[in-house]
């Protein structure tokens, strides 16, 4: 139930008010209740609501089932102890199954009195550190059965199941140093029996394997993860944090003391609704808030959220990830996360960009980087010097390559080559560089107005000099991409060029350049195949499997179909 149906206002302090069940009415009296927050903020607010409402489901609950009281609870935990108590009882006259494991000349009621022991033993280690790390969910699966035993109606989850979790913890400490008493032969008072007795079945009697001992929580784990991602995976610094602020979130969420063992499918699906009402950059634009806070307070203000790409890539992916290397290092047996996902449109990742129209380009090609501008260092205003470096250079090679744009940026000198005759540009993995896929890895032959530009001729004059790099200017940002900066510098260009609100009505981005040239090969009939190899698309089709692919000069014919109707640049032609 949202608590904004629970918080009104009157004049500028808010109240609290909730509804009385239907079926509560009549005992209370009321239909609803209502009391002063005696506070003017909307956040302040909304904190004391959320305590007084559960609150008001535990006083439903009391009143529905007065069993459910602290009173009630202890009453129902002691009767628990009695009967757990009485089951070792009877237990302990049923030795049948320790006659296997007892050596010849050994005594069978020594033998079961030590496994009797051992079994305790453990157990009360075990119970003990749950006590220690108020794990209620520990006793959640006794408590769930007596529940169902007892026919109480208790939701699952509330304060009353909490609080029953928790006695029932407090009373296995205490069941388990009776058992262990017992099997050193301090039996204490004769034991009082609970009113049922039966015969138990072998499986009671038999003592069952010790419960494993969660001991690593992911304040544990996490850090442990992390070291070797750093050490072994290959991330970039930039995925790596990804990496560190996904599972910091995680943890802030749920608690970073919580036991990796105690963490269940129903729990990250329940982190995966609650991603979605987070707003971006949300640590940096409210690090004073807590989570739920921030979350009301995108809804009050209607903030933009986080979109699905960005849950399902940076947050949901990197949960599996984790999960699935705990389970490999042995600390669960099932990975939770698995199939966590948030459902998204197909193509919903690309709709936010749109490619550059005609009259953008032309626009773009005549600002006065292009058309000459005072100096390097004040590129927006007209004047007569030609810049040369990255800045010129980027938006030409997108618009007529396709290319990412950390592609372009990581290019070395001698990516710029000629295979078969044709000038080409080779984007690879080698050395510092970096792909996104398999398939990105590809020969893209130089179309023939770059070369009237005068790249190729740009391009000796940087050998000349000694250089290695093609943007030797460009350095990493701080997640290790060298396109971190140049994106951002991007980005201002196109505001300063088109205006912010037209930039972003349009969906502008350097990545619009690709969605430009894909509709300029589709334009010009180039086969759909050819498209995926020149744009480094995956492609599902059979025949992409064989073969080495196409040689550079079918690719050269292919992309010199490529022309922006509209778009003059012969102004920029050198020779």
């Amino acid at each position: 139930m949202s608590l904004r149906t629970n918080i009104v206002r009157r004049g500028s302090v808010y109240r609290f008010r909730v509804r009385v069940p239907a079926d509560l009415r009549e005992r209370i009296g009321r239909t609803e209740i209502s009391r002063s927050l005696r506070t003017k903020s909307a956040i302040c607010a909304k904190s004391d609501a959320f305590s007084l409402y559960r609150k008001a489901e535990l006083l439903w609950q009391r009143i529905r089932d007065p069993s459910m009281t602290p009173e009630g609870i202890n009453r129902l935990v002691d009767d628990w102890v009695t009967a757990e108590l009485t089951k070792d009882a009877i237990a302990r006259t049923y030795l049948d199954f320790a006659e296997d494991r007892t050596p010849p000349g050994a005594s069978v009621t020594e033998v079961a009195a030590s496994m009797f022991a051992s079994e305790a033993a453990a157990n009360v280690e075990h119970w003990s550190e749950v006590v220690k790390r108020h794990d209620w969910e520990a006793a959640r699966p006794c408590a769930d059965a007596l529940i169902a035993e007892k026919g109480l109606s208790i939701e699952r989850g509330s304060d009353a199941h909490r609080l029953l979790c928790l006695a029932l913890a407090l009373a296995s400490v205490e069941v388990e140093h009776a058992r262990l008493d017992r099997s050193e032969g301090r039996w204490g008072a004769r034991p009082q029996f609970g009113s049922e007795i039966r015969v138990p079945t072998p499986a009671e009697i038999l003592p069952s394997t010790p419960p494993a001992i969660p001991t690593e929580t992911l304040s544990v784990l996490v850090p442990k993860f992390m070291d070797e991602q750093r050490r072994h995976s290959g991330l970039a610094p930039k995925r790596l944090m990804d990496f560190e602020a996904a599972l910091r979130l995680f943890s802030r969420w749920l608690g970073e003391d919580r036991s990796i063992d105690r963490i269940t499918k129903k729990e990250l699906g329940e982190f995966r609704l609650f991603l979605p009402k987070l707003p971006p950059n949300f640590t940096k634009r409210f690090p004073k808030l807590g989570l739920q806070e921030i979350a009301t307070l995108a809804q009050e203000q209607s903030l933009r959220t986080l979109q699905p790409q960005t849950i399902n890539g940076k947050y949901l992916v990197i949960l599996e990830r984790f999960f699935k290397w705990c389970a490999g290092c042995g600390f669960i047996t099932e990975n939770p996360a698995t199939g966590i996902r948030v459902t998204q449109s197909k193509g919903a990742s690309e709709k936010c960009r749109g490619p550059f129209k005609p009259d953008h380009l032309s626009k773009l090609f005549r600002a006065p980087l292009y058309a000459g501008c005072k100096s390097k260092a004040q590129i927006y205003k007209p004047g007569t010097d030609a810049v040369r470096d990255h800045r010129y250079w980027l938006p030409l090679l997108g618009l007529f390559t396709g290319a990412r744009l950390n592609e372009i940026c990581q290019l070395h000198l001698e990516d710029v080559r000629t295979v078969d005759g044709i000038s080409c540009i080779s984007i690879n993995d080698e050395g510092d560089r970096r792909v996104k896929t398999e398939a990105a890895r590809r020969l893209v032959p130089i179309h023939p107005d770059l070369d009237r530009l005068g790249f190729i001729d740009h391009v000796q004059r940087l050998r000349d000099r000694g250089q290695t790099r093609l943007f030797p200017e460009i350095k990493a940002g701080a997640g290790g991409y060298l396109s971190e900066n140049v994106s951002k510098w991007f980005g201002r260009f196109l505001r300063f060029t088109f205006g912010k609100k037209a930039a972003k009505a349009a969906g502008l981005t350097f990545h619009s350049f690709r969605h430009t040239m894909k509709d300029a090969l589709r334009a010009a009939g180039v086969d759909e195949r050819i498209q995926d190899w020149l744009l480094g698309h995956e492609n599902d089709h059979v025949s992409s499997h064989y073969g080495k692919g196409y040689e550079p000069p079918r690719l050269f014919v292919e992309i010199s179909k490529v022309n922006y109707p509209g778009l003059d640049l012969s102004a920029l032609h050198v020779g």
